[in-house]
């Protein structure tokens, strides 16, 4: 029995000094006025800035094409804080997605091609019916752009 707790003391003194962080912060996705459709978000691209945080979330702020590079890593921590989607007007104001918009879907993925590795997470901004008529379609246009994208930008160096 002794052996047992010095067994459990031993495992959370481990867990404790691991670093281990708890959850990921939540998501706070900045889109333009009226945006509907997917975003895509792709990680560990150097020469890219680092996604900021602000106010408890970790800010994905979209370019009008809705997708956006980072050099930030993934956070696949779990979270259990909700998400947040606003529109970023052109004055720099931010007001809550109308008409019943929000994020109505979140997938993460990968390719892996000669001298790419591209980790990226993706995401639709609409109703539910968006989402069902546009399927994944616009994700994976996105991600086809975003991957020529890379490319093209690896011939130039």
């Amino acid at each position: 029995m002794t052996r047992l707790i010095r067994l459990f003391i031993c495992t959370l003194a481990c867990l404790f000094f691991s670093g281990c962080e708890g959850e990921s912060l939540p998501t706070r996705f900045l889109v333009p006025p009226n945006y509907e459709g997917a975003v895509l978000t792709v990680y560990e691209q150097p020469g890219f800035p680092e996604l900021p945080t602000e106010g408890g979330f970790r800010v994905h702020r979209f370019p009008a094409d809705g997708i956006l590079f980072t050099s930030s890593k993934n956070d696949f921590r779990p979270c259990t804080k909700p998400d947040e989607a606003l529109e970023v007007m052109p004055d720099g104001s931010r007001h809550p997605l109308p008409g019943g918009r929000h994020v109505a879907y979140r997938a993460t993925g990968g390719y892996t091609g000669p001298g790419l590795n591209v980790n990226y997470e993706s995401a639709y901004i609409g109703d539910d019916t968006y989402l069902r008529t546009h399927g994944s379609d616009e994700s994976d246009k996105q991600c086809q752009e975003a991957i020529r994208r890379i490319e093209d930008r690896q011939k130039t160096k």
